[in-house]
């Protein structure tokens, strides 16, 4: 099976512009597929609610900067 990243063993998260290991103790993994073809995209570990939650508070900390910025004309 061809994958287009190359991502077999993630046990990561990207929350707030750094890579972040699981707050979690989950151990399950999520598989993401091409829905045209049904093609492993990639696999990674599944986020528990801490990470989740650390997200969405980074989220919401980058808000309004973010919320500043230009749009492109």
């Amino acid at each position: 099976m061809d994958t287009l990243l190359e991502y077999s063993d993630l046990q990561s998260h990207l929350i707030n512009g750094r890579e972040v290991p699981t707050a979690d103790e989950r151990t399950e993994s999520v598989e993401a597929l091409n829905p045209a073809s049904g093609d492993e995209l990639w696999t990674g570990q599944a986020a528990g609610p801490k990470t989740v939650d650390a997200a969405v508070a980074a989220a919401r900390a980058a808000f309004p900067d973010w919320a500043k910025l230009p749009t492109p004309e």
